[in-house]
């Protein structure tokens, strides 16, 4: 009962309401994570001082302000999941998809690394519909089963496939029909004996490699995504080939270039260096 009501609850919110980029409700929704509630403002300063220590404080305080504003719009349009259509995302999503990209889908799959910039999830769940190509996002289970069961809801309206982790495994292994699949690749790992070392925005960072080790173990080829703001709520999402040898060591060297270019957009609020380096590891 309770999971029905929430749910009507964000339909109406976001059929109803103007959430519009630079609106009211996402100037008062900014304004409320940053000065009210102060949204993991020390996990975020943190971060930023990390990342670009050759910063002034008052450059880092810039960024922090532009974070709160991409991530308040990110929330609001990630509520327009619920109800909009086709018909109203249309103009709000553009996808370069490369020839080679196109000619590999033909006979085979496609792997795709992403990351917590942009809105990744608008990239993943509209790419279906606009692309004409079927797709899976590997992601995480909510720990909330009801919560879990109406962001699911949200995702696969227009027809992405969700897979965690151990479900993909066994869905490539018995599935061979070409398909995309997203990863969103730049997270912290559960615990420090999964995935890889990587020098990263100046820090020793672990990343999770599960995508370049599935795509060795079935020879699959990965291109890193990249989404971009182009106006208000509307976006592009590029595509760039990763070479077979350094997959994982040349995805996290395109985003550290993606975030130095444009630092606001991505998830500082999440505590990403959280696990230090063994000292008796090798880079």
């Amino acid at each position: 009962m309770i999971n029905k009501i929430i749910y009507k609850l964000l339909i109406f919110i976001s059929k109803f309401l103007p959430l519009g980029y630079s609106g009211v409700i996402h100037k008062f929704c900014t304004y409320l994570l940053s000065e009210v509630l102060s949204y993991r403002k020390k996990v975020i300063i943190d971060n930023l001082h990390l990342a670009f220590p050759q910063f002034e404080e008052a450059q880092l305080i810039k960024i922090m302000k532009g974070y709160y504003h991409q991530l308040s719009a990110y929330v609001l349009e990630t509520l327009m999941l619920f109800s909009k259509d086709k018909k109203w995302f249309r103009h709000k999503m553009s996808y370069h998809l490369p020839e080679k990209m196109k000619l590999q889908l033909e006979s085979k799959s496609v792997i795709v690394m992403g990351s917590h910039q942009g809105n990744w999830e608008w990239a993943a769940v509209l790419f279906p519909i606009f692309t004409g190509i079927h797709a899976h996002a590997v992601y995480k289970p909510l720990s909330n089963k009801a919560l879990d069961v109406l962001v699911k809801d949200a995702r696969s309206r227009f027809g992405l496939g969700l897979l965690s982790m151990k479900e993909v495994v066994r869905y490539m292994a018995a599935h061979h029909e070409p398909v995309v699949y997203f990863f969103v690749a730049d997270q912290s790992p559960g615990d420090i004996h999964s995935g890889k070392w990587f020098s990263f925005l100046g820090q020793e960072t672990l990343f999770l490699n599960g995508a370049e080790q599935l795509a060795k173990k079935y020879q699959l080829p990965v291109w890193v995504q990249t989404i971009r703001r182009t106006k208000g709520s509307s976006y592009e999402v590029t595509f760039t080939e990763l070479p077979a040898e350094a997959i994982t060591t040349t995805y996290v060297k395109r985003l550290e270039a993606d975030i130095q270019r444009e630092p606001e957009s991505w998830l500082w609020s999440h505590k990403r260096w959280k696990h230090k380096h063994p000292q008796n590891l090798k880079m």
